[in-house]
């Protein structure tokens, strides 16, 4: 009754509370361990989603694996913040090759919105063909990866696509916003003017 070496498990039944049957448990255990047992252990329930990341359910740890996760999902933001701020540079300074296309559909009657969508829908499909091209390598890498970790893990499972889905769409809509904006606000006259300019340079 005071032995630590083994786990216990109990199922309990769907929809019930896991205090109600504590009190029962708690008798029976006071009833049987021994009296110095009683005064320094007093056991009690976890939920079994909890033992895997919980540092209490595994006291021998210094750091709870909790924090590992954080920390990794911190760096992972980060280094997709940096990848979103290089994309919006680099689609912004691409614009300027881009003022002519966008001063001839103006002028030719397009308003600021299709050419706003228009350049949104760009970045979505450039970040979805750059999410396929990632998957495919990850796919490719897993074996070598699973080989080297002992680990068997696989890019499977609704979750993992939806949340992909999920933050490739936040990250295309985000990353191309700015730029969008930028290339569907420019001003036509502006444009052909400065293009007048650079030609009467050769005359």
């Amino acid at each position: 009754w005071f032995g630590l070496g083994m786990a216990t498990y109990v199922q309990l039944l769907p929809g019930t509370d896991m205090d109600s049957p504590w009190p029962a448990m708690h008798s029976l255990l006071q009833e049987n361990m021994p009296a110095p047992a009683r005064q320094i252990f007093d056991p009690g329930f976890r939920p079994l989603r909890d033992i895997h990341l919980n540092a209490r359910a595994n006291p021998s740890t210094q750091r709870t694996r909790l924090d590992d996760v954080y920390i990794l999902v911190s760096i992972s933001l980060a280094i997709l913040l940096i990848a979103c701020i290089n994309f919006v540079n680099l689609a912004t300074a691409r614009s300027s090759e881009r003022r002519k296309e966008i001063a001839i559909r103006k002028v030719a009657g397009s308003g600021q919105l299709p050419i706003f969508l228009q350049h949104i829908a760009e970045s979505i499909l450039m970040v979805m063909l750059a999410m396929l091209l990632a998957s495919g390598i990850a796919e490719l890498s897993l074996p070598v990866i699973n080989g080297f970790t002992g680990k068997q893990m696989a890019l499977a499972g609704s979750d993992f696509w939806s949340i992909g889905l999920i933050l490739g769409l936040a990250v295309a809509v985000l990353g191309g916003f700015y730029p969008a904006l930028v290339l569907s606000r420019f001003r036509p006259m502006y444009v052909l003017r400065q293009k007048q300019r650079e030609g009467a340079g050769f005359f």
